[in-house]
């Protein structure tokens, strides 16, 4: 009695007709990300764990069909497409990463300036509009 092997033709011809439905199901609704541009200003995923914000750089050129080089305050770095957002400044609009940080300084002063302003001005709780107002009950005249 010799052992006998199992015709795989069968099932390799089944697993590649699977994956092929599988590819058009999944293709149906995908689409390709445009090209980047030298000097496109990009978004750029977050590489640390836990960090949400997305930073800021601009395309320096680009290396293969989906990945780029980008510019950004701490170097450069190379990045798949994947992790890039294309944003609507240019690097003359963009200038320097450091430019910005300065804007949202200014405006932190004058939420705070503003906020200082009211506190003065309402010393009385404004009642919420959804708070409900307690009656006490009529029928136990209290």
């Amino acid at each position: 009695m010799q052992p006998q092997g199992v015709e795989t033709t069968m099932f390799t011809t089944t697993k590649r007709l699977k994956n092929a439905k599988a590819a058009t199901y999944y293709d149906r609704y995908s689409k390709d990300l445009e090209a980047l541009e030298e000097g496109d200003g990009v978004q750029m995923r977050p590489i640390t764990l836990g960090n949400k914000t997305w930073g800021k750089g601009i395309v320096h050129k680009s290396l293969d069909e989906k990945s780029y080089e980008e510019d950004h305050n701490e170097g450069s770095l190379r990045r798949n497409r994947v992790d890039l957002k294309k944003s609507s400044e240019k690097r003359e609009e963009q200038g320097s990463v450091g430019e910005n940080d300065d804007k949202e300084e200014t405006k932190a002063d004058v939420t705070k300036k503003v906020s200082d302003e009211t506190k003065v001005e309402t010393l009385k709780p404004i009642p919420k509009r959804s708070e409900r107002t307690i009656k006490k009950p009529i029928n136990l005249d209290l």
